[in-house]
């Protein structure tokens, strides 16, 4: 090292990187034939850089050379898992191919590098950032060195970096209303000195200063400050800056020391009346479970995060895995029951878990707010109920909504249990001859209950296989859709050799809780118009007439703008028919469209006096215009 850095300080000797034609060298001499060095980089004992996983495309090193190859400071740059260097690095013409040269390299690449003499090596002189507020600043001051031996027989230098700075990771545990908007690292070394061939610092002194720590989130996903700088011994001072300006100020009475390759930990309390710290006395490796992520997504934070417990009639066996609805913020719409009890974790595993640090009463029709732990309590709701259940991983806190009461099973029940629905997969529910056994008649009412997580898609079929033409889409919330056995599902359900007697269901982000059959018909109970309609403002159910068997009619006037849709029993949870397609219309000039379960408000094409006919089994409508107002 010293010879070659030697030539570059002083820029006495010339780079020795042209290929030398060699085609006519011969094998018994040993001696390998010129030709480009490949090089391959990875980051050794020490996981992953300062910020990110792995080196990023268009990082970029810096490169030395020992005789007979000789490389100075050539640029290297990373891309798609390869190094290429910026002028071509060849193999010496006379070297021989078990003859091993020294390589040695660091990150990240510097066009002009300073090298300083002590005690009789070449160092390099390395300044950290001294605002590393920025992804650019804070990965900028990491400073990475790989050295090793290789010989043309190899062919490829691999390169294995290590970190030679200290980092600290600054938790703060904010007593105050005002935000800390700053943090500053004060009384430290900016600049060191380092053998980029070897693990060998050399120090020396100079002014010390300041650095403005980055913001970011540690792996548990608290909120975290971080600073790098070169290994020292220090008295460190701490200054927080909160959003009203105010200036808190800690200075350490004890020296610091801050090592090699190695992350340090602080927790910072900061109050009305004083600002304290306590450093760990233990150091880490530069990355393990408490290290920090500059202002990126944790990786944690990407999922899958999911609920486990005793919900759903499980114990402790089953994930119920949450949307992501926001950077860190994971959401569930849980049916609840008394006494059951849950946790969140991470990716269907125990390494990270969240409970309760401690229990807070629900207040209901609002929410409540509970601060999460790693590994904490059990969660345990205050009673039975629908909740809109957020886990704000940024935060470290579970948000819970009073969504509403259960829904309540009703009718013969076919099937019970709790069936995720993902990918699309598909499931048979219910035994052999469940629907024949229980009487199932043309006419009677099927309910498929339900919980969806934000969103879901499911549809039914038939346990062979065949489109019901059940096609349901699901916004939010937990209760049941219904149909009508008519006489095709009859025929299917009798038909137990061919069908195999199950009702078969497919879909995502669903967990299907039961089947029951109901006597009678869907019809049974009163459908009304809802609406903006005939001076009402959604608060008025308007009675329908109802014909025969699942078929239901009204004559009204409607005005330009007005919408509306149907329901039945006055409520929302019994049904809830809306627009499933547009308006076409017939040779005769009648309107018809499609209905679905929750679909969007209808309006017609235009004023005037109206007849509509609703087929409930069917669910579509026909609509007859009579007169202009």
């Amino acid at each position: 090292m010293k010879h070659t850095i030697a030539k570059y300080f002083a820029a006495a000797a010339a780079l020795c990187l042209t290929a030398v034609g060699c085609s006519t060298l011969q094998e018994d001499k040993g001696v390998s034939e010129s030709r480009d060095i490949k090089f391959t980089a990875s980051i050794g004992s020490f996981q992953v850089k300062a910020t990110d996983t792995a080196f990023e495309n268009g990082d970029a090193m810096g490169l030395f050379a020992e005789e007979p190859v000789e490389a100075q400071n050539v640029r290297l740059t990373w891309q798609d898992g390869a190094l290429t260097p910026e002028t071509p690095v060849q193999w010496s013409w006379n070297q021989l191919v078990d003859e091993s040269t020294l390589f040695y390299a660091y990150y990240p690449y510097v066009a002009e590098p300073v090298f300083r003499e002590g005690d009789g090596n070449n160092y390099l002189e390395f300044t950290v950032q001294t605002d590393q507020s920025t992804h650019a600043a804070y990965t900028a001051s990491d400073l990475m060195t790989a050295s090793t031996y290789a010989t043309p027989a190899e062919g490829t230098v691999s390169f294995a970096f290590v970190h030679r700075m200290a980092k600290l990771v600054l938790t703060i545990d904010n007593r105050l209303q005002d935000p800390v908007k700053e943090v500053y690292v004060g009384n430290v070394q900016t600049t060191g000195h380092y053998d980029i061939a070897r693990s060998q610092d050399y120090y020396s002194l100079g002014e010390r200063g300041s650095i403005k720590a980055g913001e970011g989130v540690t792996a548990e996903g608290a909120k975290a400050w971080s600073v790098i700088l070169p290994s020292q011994n220090c008295q460190i001072t701490l200054m927080l800056v909160t959003e009203s300006g105010k200036e808190y100020v800690y200075k350490s009475e004890n020296y610091v020391y801050f090592g090699a390759a190695r992350r340090h930990s602080a927790q910072v309390i900061l109050d009305e009346t004083a600002i304290s710290a306590s450093f760990s006395a233990t150091v880490y490796d530069w990355i393990d479970s408490g290290d920090f992520w500059f202002k990126q997504p944790n990786p944690m934070f990407d999922g899958p995060w999911s609920i486990i417990g005793t919900v759903y009639g499980t114990t402790w066996d089953t994930d119920f895995y949450m949307s992501q609805v926001d950077y860190a913020v994971w959401y569930y719409r849980l049916a609840y029951h008394e006494g059951e009890l849950f946790k969140f974790r991470y990716d269907s595993g125990w390494s990270f878990d969240y409970g309760i640090a401690e229990t807070k009463p629900l207040e209901e029709g609002n929410h409540a707010l509970v601060a999460g732990n790693l590994g904490g309590q059990n969660i345990q709701l205050a009673r039975s109920g629908l909740y809109e259940v957020y886990l704000d991983l940024d935060n470290s806190v579970m948000h819970v909504w009073w969504a509403g009461e259960l829904p309540t099973v009703e009718g013969t029940v076919i099937w019970e249990g709790s069936q995720q629905l993902s990918d699309w997969s598909g499931y048979q529910l219910g035994s052999e001859k469940a629907w024949v056994d229980n009487g199932a008649q043309i006419g009677n009412v099927v309910r498929v209950y339900y919980e969806a997580n934000n969103s879901g898609q499911f549809q039914i079929w038939s346990g062979h296989w065949e489109n019901w033409g059940l096609d349901y889409f699901v916004e939010s919330g937990a209760g049941y859709v219904s149909f009508v056995i008519n006489d095709y599902i009859y025929s299917c359900m009798t038909s137990i050799d061919d069908w195999g007697g199950a009702l078969a269901v497919q879909g995502e982000n669903v967990t299907i809780t039961a089947i029951t059959l109901t006597e009678g018909s869907q019809s049974s109970g009163a459908w009304s118009l809802i609406g903006s309609i005939m001076g009402s403002s959604w608060d008025k159910d308007f009675e329908m007439t109802d014909w025969e068997a699942g078929y239901w009619s009204i004559d009204f006037v409607y005005n330009d703008g007005e919408d509306f849709k149907f329901r039945k029993n006055g409520n929302w949870q019994d049904g809830d028919l809306g627009a499933g397609s547009d308006w076409t219309v017939n040779e005769s000039g009648g309107y018809f469209m499609n209905l679905a379960q929750g679909g969007k408000n209808i309006t017609l094409p235009k004023a005037g006096q109206w007849s509509l006919w609703m087929n409930v089994n069917d669910k579509t409508l026909s609509a007859t215009y009579q007169e202009t107002k």
